[in-house]
């Protein structure tokens, strides 16, 4: 696909919705609190940057991940078996690919830039909370997947930071979810919800106060025509995933009982020193599952 780009402000959309967003903020209530919800289809394919971005990433070097180059796929799903090794003309792609992405950033950085300059002008900027995440990850070859709808780490973390007013610069060990922010931001607006929802309030952990992070997080997909359904947990140290066709997954990415495995190349779920991790894990995903109307 041939790349796509234009400046003008009424057909790129990422500076059209911040057109849309710096308006609300001008025009927003001085007497009362505020919710500004802004979300850019960048950095979605066909990642189109903007003019005056293009070409910023040319001469960045990326570099390739091991398991974009992975040879022995016989420990992951049937679906993932199924599919091609990566070549060299598909890794260069991939490469362009993910330039191109980062270059469609850079335009939501200047969104991003434009908002807050507008709270810093009207005064709010020191009475308002920033939350900048993504609801997905992308795979650029890795495990030989192109796209956002599985298993691994490429898709499943994502970025997450927060502007508190007051709070210093610090990092948050642990698991957060996206489930946490419908109470978090309730927290914050100081409401209740008006029906049950699923995780928890972090707004104390924004100012400093200690995270108790949950032991796991539920990861979920529910299936297409190309990707059967999967489920999982996400622990610190782990990656436990049991797939529709009956392959179950184990990834020790920390190293806490072997060898550290960031990139998920070795299952090691049939492994004897990781029996009792994945007995726990498993119990854990039906402790989920339970709590998942539907599921299977």
């Amino acid at each position: 696909m041939a790349l796509q780009t234009s400046d003008a402000p009424a057909t790129y959309a990422t500076d059209l919705f911040a057109d849309r967003a710096v308006d609300f903020l001008r025009t927003a209530p001085d007497d009362r609190p505020f919710f500004l919800y802004f979300a850019t289809s960048a950095p979605h394919p066909p990642w189109t940057p903007p003019l005056r971005h293009v070409g910023e990433f040319a001469d960045v070097a990326m570099p390739v991940s091991p398991s974009v180059v992975e040879r022995n796929v016989s420990d992951k799903p049937t679906w993932v078996r199924k599919l091609r090794q990566v070549d060299a003309s598909e890794r260069a792609g991939f490469i362009q690919d993910r330039r191109h992405e980062a270059e469609t950033l850079l335009g939501v950085d200047d969104a991003v830039e434009r908002i807050v300059e507008q709270l810093r002008g009207s005064g709010e900027l020191e009475h308002t909370v920033i939350l900048f995440l993504t609801d997905n990850g992308y795979s650029f070859g890795q495990h030989r997947i192109r796209g956002k709808r599985c298993q691994y780490e490429e898709c499943i973390r994502t970025p997450f930071a927060a502007r508190v007013p007051g709070a210093h610069a610090h990092v948050v060990p642990g698991l957060i979810s996206n489930v946490d922010l419908a109470p978090t931001i309730a927290d914050l607006a100081g409401v209740e919800p008006g029906q049950p929802v699923d995780g928890r309030s972090f707004a104390s952990v924004l100012i400093g106060a200690p995270w108790h992070a949950p032991a796991g997080v539920f990861l979920d997909w529910a299936g297409d025509r190309e990707i059967p359904p999967w489920q999982g947990v996400r622990t610190v140290d782990f990656a436990y995933i049991e797939s529709a066709d009956g392959t179950v997954e184990l990834y020790d990415m920390t190293g806490a009982i072997g060898d550290a495995d960031p990139y998920q190349l070795r299952s090691r779920a049939a492994d004897p020193r990781y029996r009792a991790t994945v007995r726990r894990l498993a119990r854990m995903l039906r402790a989920f599952r339970s709590r998942s109307p539907g599921r299977r």
